[in-house]
Parts: structure tokens; sequence; C-alpha cells
């Protein structure tokens, strides 16, 4: 792959990125419009269950959970404040007109999943726990993405994502997005798309990564992934899945 000025160590990272992001962020509101909880006229055969329909839908659950994204945006009411004032006003914009969806973060929709989608059954270990190699049902995928981030996020900086790295993290990325509904031929045309790293892809993702930074209570601890590389060799089938589940992920949304 080319990578103009940038060092294919650096770019392979970029390029990771691109595809979580540019990718992975519509996969997660495709995920959230389908398993927001169902109310008034949602079965309604009348309706043709559109996109837009769904938007709306999402726009009259956002109402009517109000207090509880409330709590959530002033950690009252035992809930951890987990919302930010800026994220708050894309929920409830202050000039009064509809919330777009589509300008929702990575976070932010993993939030309203964590929060909204549900309730799961008594054998649901919740939304921070690493899944097993075997657990491949949807919300397990949603995971594994946020989890992806922060694993990925932690290299960023450091731009020392190795080609036999690269390639195994492509694989699994793509994987968990296919599982979710993205369609193989639409990541085949991101990579090409991506093959050579420009300028102001990189700026994106780094803006990225400053909100990133900034919506975290507790930065993750780099000793936990500071020997990731080694742990990914030899590529084993799920060796990714017990890498995540090594890195102790414990921070909450």
């Amino acid at each position: 792959m080319a990578c103009g000025r940038y060092s294919e160590h650096y770019a392979n990272s970029v390029r990771l990125a691109a595809l979580l992001i540019k990718k992975g962020t519509p996969t997660l509101l495709s995920y959230l419009l389908d398993n927001l909880p169902r109310c008034d006229d949602y079965d309604n055969p009348c309706l043709p269950c559109t996109h837009e329909f769904r938007t709306h839908h999402l726009r009259h659950v956002l109402q009517l959970y109000s207090p509880l994204l409330k709590h959530l945006r002033f950690g009252t009411g035992g809930y951890q404040k987990v919302l930010g004032q800026q994220e708050y006003e894309q929920l409830y914009p202050l000039s009064g007109i509809p919330c777009n969806p589509h300008l929702f973060s990575f976070t932010l929709l993993f939030t309203l999943i964590r929060h909204l989608c549900g309730p799961r059954d008594a054998g649901w270990p919740g939304w921070d726990r690493a899944p097993l190699i075997t657990e491949k049902s949807p919300e397990y995928d949603v995971i594994r993405l946020r989890q992806f981030r922060d694993v990925l996020y932690s290299h960023l900086p450091r731009g020392d994502v190795r080609g036999p790295v690269f390639a195994k993290w492509w694989t699994y990325l793509s994987a968990v997005l296919i599982r979710l509904g993205l369609r193989e031929a639409e990541i085949e045309r991101f990579r090409l798309e991506v093959e050579v790293v420009d300028e102001d892809t990189v700026k994106f993702l780094a803006e990225m990564q400053r909100q990133y930074r900034e919506e975290r209570e507790t930065p993750a601890c780099e000793k936990d992934y500071a020997n990731i590389d080694v742990r990914l060799k030899p590529a084993e089938d799920g060796e990714i899945d017990r890498v995540f589940d090594s890195a102790r992920y414990t921070g909450r949304y």
C-alpha cells in the first residue's frame, strides 16, 4: 500500500481507524435504530419501516427517555455522569430543531445502545465484559467495536501497527462489521479508498482521537496495551478476543 509522507506503520493505524470510525459509526447507528424500545405506531403495518421512520422513532424514544438521559448528563438519580454538554445538546438541540443522529459520535451511539436497547436476558454479562470467542450475536459485536477502538486508539500516537498485525486487525474488524450488516463489497471499496493516506484523513482521525480522550473520564492505561503486538503472534483464530480480555478493559460509559 502507498502511504505518501507517512510511515507504513502509522498509515496502517490510520487505515484501521478510518474503517472503524467511517464504517463502524453508521453501523452502530443502524444497530441502535433496529433495537430501540418499541412504542406507539412502530408495529403499525400501514407505516413503512423506512430509515426516515426509524429516525423519527429514535427522536420519539429520546423524548420518552429524557429523564434517564438527563440523569446520565448530570450524574443524578444513582447514575454515573456519562454524557457531556455537547453530546446532550446533540440529543436535544437548543435550537429546537429535531436531532440528527447521523452527527452522533461513536461514543454517544454506544451510550444510547447501552442504556436504551434492552432489557437483556438473565444471562447477559453486561457491556463491560470482553465477549467470548463463541459469542457472535450482534450485541457482542457492538462490544467488540467499542473495545477495538480503545485498543487501536492507544496505538495511534505511536503509529506502531505493523504489517502482520494490520492484516489480522483489518480482517477481524471487517468480520465484525460484516456480521453487523455491512456489505463485504463496501469494505473492499473502502480498502482501496484508504490505500493512499492523505492529510485530510489524518486530520480527521486526529480530531476523533482528541474527542476520544476528552470523552473518557479515566484514560486507558498504556501498560495494558504495551505488548499487544507480541500477544497477537502467532495468529490463532479468536486470539484478538483474548487480547481484548487481557487488556482488562474496565472503563464505563
